[in-house]
């Protein structure tokens, strides 16, 4: 598991609060953590595992934002592989639909991933 750097998320954090013309006073009026817990986690002496997702819904980013910035998150390169991965085994499964139907019309595809059962052998 990757270690987030605290100094990174806090200035993540520092740089949402401006854009969304906030103070540190205002932003812990509307959180359930005090202005202090803010400054600690804005200067990354603490990273604030708890309050994550109450952060990026005041300040209306995704807690991934905060965690990894600008650059794919981790996360979303994930998201992609299993997206690519998904459409790959659609291709396949539909290449195996027409490939049943050319060979044996009347015969239906087996589901993509899945071997066929040998035939039995002939005696000799």
């Amino acid at each position: 598991m990757q270690q987030f750097e605290a100094g990174e998320i806090g200035a993540r954090i520092q740089q949402a609060r401006k854009e969304r013309g906030l103070t540190q006073e205002e932003l812990a009026e509307m959180a359930s953590f005090s202005k202090r817990s803010l400054q600690d986690y804005e200067t990354g002496v603490t990273i604030p595992h708890q309050h994550m997702a109450e952060i990026g819904r005041l300040l209306r980013k995704p807690v991934e934002w905060f965690l990894y910035g600008d650059d794919k998150d981790e996360a979303g390169k994930l998201d992609e592989v299993l997206s690519q991965l998904q459409r790959l085994r659609d291709e396949v499964g539909s290449l195996q639909q027409q490939i049943a139907e050319t060979l044996e019309p009347d015969v239906p595809a087996k589901p993509a991933g899945r071997r066929a059962p040998r035939a039995p052998r002939k005696a000799s």
